[in-house]
């Protein structure tokens, strides 16, 4: 018999998970709209185009749906916002003027 594994990538009714980012393009205030996490820690990374963390912060998610702020003080670019926690990340380009 063939036994089936659900992977923790998996959300609860295999919603993906979504990030929405406002103003984008931005210049130092942006707004995270993250979906479909689990309540708890999540990770809320920023790097440049090469990969390299240039801030990361840890948010407590109390429903999993909801607004992050943050305020960025990054030279004009692109950026990626990677939020992450244990099984499930989302992650989308933001660009700074």
């Amino acid at each position: 018999p063939v036994q089936a594994f659900k992977t923790k990538e998996n959300t609860k009714n295999n919603i993906p998970t979504e990030l929405i980012i406002y103003p984008n393009p931005a210049k130092n205030k942006i707004t995270i709209q993250v979906k479909h996490f689990d309540p708890g820690m999540a990770s809320v990374k920023v790097l440049d185009t090469k990969g390299k963390l240039v801030r990361e912060d840890i948010r407590l998610l109390t429903n999993g749906t909801e607004d992050i702020i943050m305020f960025l003080m990054l030279k004009a670019g692109i950026y990626f916002i990677l939020v992450s926690e244990p099984g499930k990340e989302a992650r989308k380009k933001l660009v700074m003027f």
